[in-house]
């Protein structure tokens, strides 16, 4: 059964996450701000729709995005991703007692780059093989143009 919930925060992971009575849902390709339609399964959500998208969120850029296994964030604006990766960075320090140091400006790849990638390769007999991009949770290879 579908439930309408409204993303509270991103998570570490970049996973949308609600707060419920029942302990926290991770909600994939979500924003923080989403009134978003999903399906839970335990503390896990699938993104069904976007009813009422975020200030926060943007068009990706990539057509594979949601997928391939690569990128988690590209539905997140700059802005919003410097912000929300500088801030994981100073809890990070605080949490190893670091309280008074400045975080540098977050330095952003170039669009339509990637800073890291992980090829697969399947073996197709008679010396073929094809190369891709996982399938995200799988090792479906998925159909790069």
């Amino acid at each position: 059964m579908n439930q309408k919930l409204i993303i509270d925060e991103l998570g570490g992971n970049g996973d949308g996450i609600v707060h419920s009575d029942h302990g926290p849902i991770y909600v994939p390709f979500s924003v923080t701000g989403d009134v978003v339609e999903v399906t839970v399964t335990g503390n896990k959500g699938r993104l069904v729709a976007v009813e009422q998208p975020s200030p926060h969120r943007v068009i990706a850029q990539c057509a594979h995005f949601t997928k391939c296994g690569g990128c988690a964030l590209q539905h997140v604006s700059e802005q919003y991703y410097k912000s929300w990766k500088s801030d994981l960075i100073k809890k990070a320090l605080i949490n190893h007692g670091l309280n008074d140091i400045e975080v540098a400006p977050l330095k952003m790849s170039p669009l339509h780059s990637r800073r890291r990638t992980s090829f697969q390769a399947i073996g197709r007999g008679n010396g073929k093989i094809v190369l891709g991009y996982a399938q995200k949770s799988s090792h479906n290879l998925v159909d790069v143009t």
